[in-house]
């Protein structure tokens, strides 16, 4: 399975990442574009935008759970495909999370 499909690189492709203000940011109500996750961890990136970036590479905005501790703040889909876990296992994109609400989905 590939990490983006053409529908998911056609959404990227074609939209710019605004500037999130922390004031502002109502997190229950933002929707998940995808989801990332690394197999036999708890560590999952939530997408809520990202914009195609250099030499095929993307930004993303959204959320990253790391075991209970959660951040929000841009990460690259190059980064991404860096991560190895345990047994060398790579990261997923969770076919199953398009277009949902964050808050049903943590």
């Amino acid at each position: 399975m590939k990490l983006l499909n053409h529908k998911l690189k056609m959404i990227f492709d074609s939209s710019v990442i605004q500037k999130f203000d922390s004031r502002i940011f109502d997190i229950d109500n933002q929707i998940v574009i995808c989801k990332f996750y690394l197999p036999q961890s708890s560590t999952r990136w939530y997408v809520f935008a990202g914009e195609k970036y250099f030499d095929n590479d993307y930004l993303f905005f959204g959320a990253v759970h790391l075991g209970t501790d959660v951040k929000f703040g841009y990460f690259m889909f190059s980064d991404l495909k860096k991560i190895r876990g345990a047994n060398r296992t790579r990261v997923i994109r969770d076919e199953s999370v398009f277009n949902q609400l964050y808050c049903n989905l943590y």
